[in-house]
């Protein structure tokens, strides 16, 4: 059994960028195995309204009711985009987390797709005389699934 890397979620104000009315951004970070990736959350607070114990919004200000709901919603998403990785045995890194968080990941479940997928994306980084024989390999691999396994697609 492989144990899976511990998801941290922290979330921080981005003081760097710090808009013409005073208030800057909240972003969650996601860590996994000690690499992280950052994420915007959209709302954009006072930095004196913002308790760093807690990691959100003191309860004095006026849309921290909302703001902290939001915070909380986004930990719960971010959990169980973790969750359905490790449940499908996939690769767990702070990226897919993110991507599967946005709905962005696209994972490939067949040959089939793996094939269009290979084509349609990664042609551009291969010399000419590296694709010029491509086609050849997709059609004698799908020939070998289809008399192997009698389909004409596998998982």
């Amino acid at each position: 059994m492989m144990i899976s890397p511990k998801l941290n979620v922290l979330f921080w104000l981005k003081k760097t960028q710090r808009r013409k009315n005073g208030t800057v951004g909240i972003y969650v970070r996601i860590r996994v195995d000690g690499r992280y990736v950052d994420l915007s959350t959209r709302e954009y607070i006072l930095p004196d309204n913002w308790s760093s114990p807690t990691n959100r919004l003191s309860s004095n200000s006026a849309d921290s009711e909302r703001i902290n709901s939001k915070l909380e919603n986004i930990q719960k998403r971010l959990k169980i985009a973790y969750n359905q990785l490790v449940e499908e045995g996939q690769l767990i890194t702070p990226k897919a987390v993110k991507l599967r968080f946005l709905g962005k990941d696209n994972p490939v479940s067949s040959c089939k797709e793996l094939f269009l997928y290979h084509r349609n994306f990664e042609f551009k980084k291969l010399a000419p005389g590296t694709t010029k024989n491509y086609r050849a390999t997709e059609k004698y691999f799908s020939g070998s699934i289809k008399k192997e396994f009698n389909c004409d697609d596998i998982s």
